[in-house]
């Protein structure tokens, strides 16, 4: 940590975005507590929101804990335009498994589709209302679990990365036995 910051870009390479994941320079709990609060944002149905409820929710708990923000607006993109719909349809299927739910893949890709403002707030009134109880159910099976499992896990990628991007530091005999022959 040498107090500068890398340079941070969004990348559509999943391999891309965990590289910057784990090149933020921060604690490793910090890092991993953003990115697990990322994911489970991620995974919940709050579409064109997340990144403002990552700064909300930064606001609303920097007295009690802190998190790297960075790290958990990186993750919230889990959810993005091309994975939304079929994160979307895992929930609506795992909650619609428990309480059911009748509405069609091309029916839940129709609904996830918009493109102002009147759309977008459209899109949210019809996720919460028409597709509520059954998205809700899923998200809690899914999104909870998979923000819990995301710090442990980010915890030993940081790990193993910071200890990998170390110089190791190794003798070489016939150097060290070169150099105190030369001193003395």
């Amino acid at each position: 940590m040498n107090g500068k910051s890398p340079k941070i870009t969004i990348s559509p390479r999943p391999r891309h975005l965990l590289r910057s994941l784990l090149m933020l320079d921060d604690t490793e709990h910090a890092i991993a507590l953003g990115t697990s609060i990322g994911v489970f944002l991620g995974l919940t149905p709050t579409v064109g929101a997340q990144m403002l409820t990552v700064m909300i929710l930064s606001a609303l708990t920097r007295r009690f804990f802190r998190f790297n923000v960075m790290a958990a607006l990186m993750a919230v993109y889990i959810s993005n335009p091309i994975t939304i719909v079929p994160i979307y349809w895992a929930l609506y299927k795992t909650g619609s498994f428990f309480v059911g739910g009748e509405v069609s893949r091309a029916q839940f890709a129709a609904i996830l589709e918009y493109n102002n403002f009147a759309e977008w707030w459209n899109t949210i009134v019809e996720l919460v209302i028409g597709l509520g109880q059954p998205l809700l159910i899923g998200t809690a099976i899914i999104a909870i679990p998979g923000g819990i499992l995301t710090y442990p896990l980010m915890r030993w990628l940081l790990q193993w990365f910071r200890s990998e991007a170390e110089p190791q530091v190794v003798e070489d005999s016939t150097r060290t036995e070169q150099t105190e022959s030369m001193v003395a």
